[in-house]
């Protein structure tokens, strides 16, 4: 089923297959090369388009995965399959359908036809459901049935996460020979084998993979070095496995920016007296809602918050600060800001209030504040690893970052 759903690159030295098909409310189309799929496509319906003939949806399924995927099969020898006989013929008396035809001919085209119950893959994205429910009985056969996992794998294929349990954990220790030596010590209520220095828990080997990939999807995909310093587990070979589990993870591939090198870099002064300088800042907005957030660290501890805005006024980032900074930790002596109008007015007066020292940076010097910037890098690479639609999904992240960052070091 993986090779059979696994895309493979186009080949540019032989023919492209292109299998459409209709139905009453849904276009499907997959491209393949060899017998491999090169790319799955299929679209929902309007209300206007529902109404078409089979023939003319058939017809505007084949026009609408040309224009999709113009840039790869333009000038190259396409074949496009297709369950309707009469959309092999060059004669139409729609005007519609000769204007969608005379945009295909531009690809040059071969029309071939093929029968229904051959045509199984693009017959199953025509008839996929769009909104995750269940289809209904009469809309699938038992043929296309069997055929739709391997057009388009459910949410039953996905992976399940892995789950840390210590009583399990504590079993798979008791049959690991390599672990009679390590002390024994009771954690949870459970008997469990921990290191001779570190006291940290040892993990058996065959829950080392699961176990890596579990702190990294639950501390928002953070580096292999941020990784083994915050887990409370140890195993032999930890930064080398950690290492290839951050290579192997598709989703900070996509969503990273990839590492910046730099020659030698002049020095920088070092605050070394915790809770003496801290830097806030506005970051965002983000996406189509425009979620903005405000970020507050601590340049010495590197210790960090951040906590979602309304409008981002000088009145509400006043008591953000107020509310989540200075009431929890001692009160900074001076404090870095830029020169944006949400740092002006009640957020000067809560300054003066409490005598901690206002440096602002200039216009013309905005890499005062660097560190927060950095910040901002990495927060927004954790973005691009979560789904954020709602103002409740960018609540749920802001508060989930403030467990996952104040420990990481790579800030």
């Amino acid at each position: 089923m993986v090779q059979a759903t696994e895309l493979v690159f186009p080949d540019y030295t032989t023919h492209f297959d292109v299998h459409t098909d209709a139905s009453g409310f849904q276009l499907g189309a997959v491209i393949s090369q060899r017998g491999r799929p090169v790319a799955f496509w299929s679209k929902k319906c309007n209300d206007s388009q529902r109404k078409y003939p089979a023939n003319q949806l058939e017809l505007f399924s084949i026009v609408l995965v040309l224009r999709e995927y113009r840039s790869m099969v333009l000038g190259q020898d396409v074949r496009i399959h297709t369950d309707h006989l009469n959309l092999t013929y060059s004669t139409f008396n729609n005007w519609q359908m000769m204007r969608w035809r005379s945009e295909v001919v531009e690809f040059g085209p071969t029309l071939l036809y093929v029968k229904g119950e051959e045509n199984i893959v693009a017959d199953a994205l025509s008839r996929l459901s769009t909104d995750g429910a269940e289809l209904e009985k009469d809309q699938l056969n038992e043929h296309t049935q069997h055929h739709l996992a391997a057009a388009a794998p459910t949410a039953s294929a996905a992976v399940v996460p892995f789950r840390f349990d210590f009583r399990e954990l504590g079993r798979v220790q008791q049959q690991d020979p390599s672990l009679n030596e390590h002390t024994v010590c009771k954690l949870s209520g459970v008997q469990l084998k921990v290191g001779p220095i570190s006291k940290k828990i040892v993990v058996p080997k065959t829950m080392q993979r699961g176990v890596l990939e579990a702190y990294h999807a639950e501390l928002m995909h953070p580096g292999a070095s941020t990784m083994t310093n915050t887990m409370a587990h140890v195993f032999q070979c930890m930064e080398a496995d950690a290492e290839r589990c951050v290579k192997a993870c598709i989703e900070c591939a996509k969503s990273k920016h990839p590492t910046v090198k730099y020659d030698k870099l002049p020095l920088k002064t070092v605050t070394v007296h915790p809770w003496y300088e801290v830097v806030i800042d506005l970051i965002g907005p983000f996406g189509k809602q425009q979620f903005r957030g405000v970020a507050i660290i601590d340049t010495s501890t590197r210790l960090c918050e951040l906590h979602p805005v309304i409008d981002a006024s000088s009145d509400e980032a006043a008591y953000i600060f107020d509310r989540y900074w200075l009431c929890r930790y001692p009160r900074p002596t001076r404090i870095i800001y830029d020169q944006g109008t949400e740092f002006k007015k009640e957020f000067v007066e809560l300054l003066e209030s409490y005598g901690i020292a206002m440096v602002p940076t200039t216009p013309r010097n905005p890499q005062a504040n660097g560190v927060i910037e950095r910040l901002h890098r990495v927060i927004g690479d954790k973005m691009r690893t979560q789904e954020i639609n709602t103002a409740a999904d960018w609540e749920v992240f802001t508060t989930s970052r403030l467990h996952s960052e104040p420990r990481a070091t790579a800030c």
